[in-house]
């Protein structure tokens, strides 16, 4: 009987430490967690800061970092090209004023109310005039009515 005593000692202190390890092993996975949550949130914070000072004081950036909010400007632009070839080729258009995406069929922007109607892709000949309205002859650079510069 007493080999059954010991060995259930044994047992049940190997159950313990069992319990032990898998509360420690539970315990440490929700530490993990919570580190990365954290680290998500950090990551979050510093990119709206980020941005809030490249936006807010964007003078003082170019003069500090240079080369950062070169970088930064450049990705602007080529995120807003990518975003208007996107609409284009959908069959959309882009507000020439807030940006907007927009059906490549309607008169006014929806978020601003501009004149839309004779907006066309960049790079192309647009037949009428944005500024007046006349229509166009083909390869004009200037409009022959109001002498407004043809994109």
């Amino acid at each position: 009987m007493d080999i059954l005593n010991k060995a259930k000692e044994s047992f049940a202190a190997a159950g313990k430490g069992f319990t032990q390890k898998a509360s420690d092993v539970s315990g440490l996975a929700k530490v993990t967690m919570k580190i990365k949550e954290e680290e998500k949130q950090l990551e979050q914070s510093l990119r709206e800061l980020g941005e809030l000072l490249f936006n807010q004081y964007n003078a003082e950036a170019v003069q500090l970092f240079p080369e950062q909010t070169e970088s930064i400007r450049q990705l602007y632009a080529a995120v807003k090209a990518d975003k208007e070839e996107m609409a284009y080729l959908k069959g959309n258009k882009i507000c020439p004023n807030c940006g907007e995406e927009l059906d490549k069929d309607v008169q006014r922007c929806t978020s601003c109310g501009m004149n839309v109607e004779n907006v066309v892709r960049p790079g192309t000949v647009p037949a009428f005039c944005q500024n007046c309205g006349s229509q166009l002859t083909p390869g004009a650079k200037f409009c022959p009515n109001c002498g407004a510069k043809l994109s």
